[in-house]
């Protein structure tokens, strides 16, 4: 934080900060502030979050803050920003093969519902292979 903020001479060294004390440091914060470490429950929790915030079709940005928000809620401790968009990411991809699975689909998005298939926005002239999912 003092090298982004552009200080001199920080007082506080992390190296210094035996990884020990730092995870004793963090059970004193999360005991005091009333908060649960992030666990395979409160994943459960989270993940039923995501998936009615996905059917609901939020932006993925928002449902960033809407978990943060129902985490600190709840008082559990929020993970790493790369945990919290793989869930989100893998809920929306979980939706969308449901979905798919719905649908009169050709047989080749059907044997490969994760490939990228070609774009089909009307701006191609030609394609050739069956498409379902635009690449951007």
């Amino acid at each position: 934080m003092a090298r982004q903020l552009e200080l001199e001479d920080p007082w506080f060294d992390f190296s210094d900060y035996n990884p020990r004390t730092r995870q004793l440091h963090e059970i004193t914060i999360r005991r005091f502030y009333g908060f649960r470490v992030f666990d395979p429950e409160a994943r459960r929790l989270l993940l039923k979050e995501i998936a009615d915030m996905v059917r609901s079709q939020l932006k993925p940005k928002l449902m960033l803050w809407l978990c943060v928000d129902a985490l600190v809620r709840e008082k559990i401790e929020v993970p790493s920003y790369t945990r919290l968009t793989k869930l989100i990411l893998g809920a929306i991809n979980r939706r969308k093969q449901e979905l798919a699975s719905r649908l009169e689909l050709p047989n080749l998005s059907r044997r490969t519902p994760d490939r990228l298939h070609t774009s089909s926005d009307g701006q191609k002239f030609e394609v050739r292979a069956d498409s379902l999912n635009a690449n951007y």
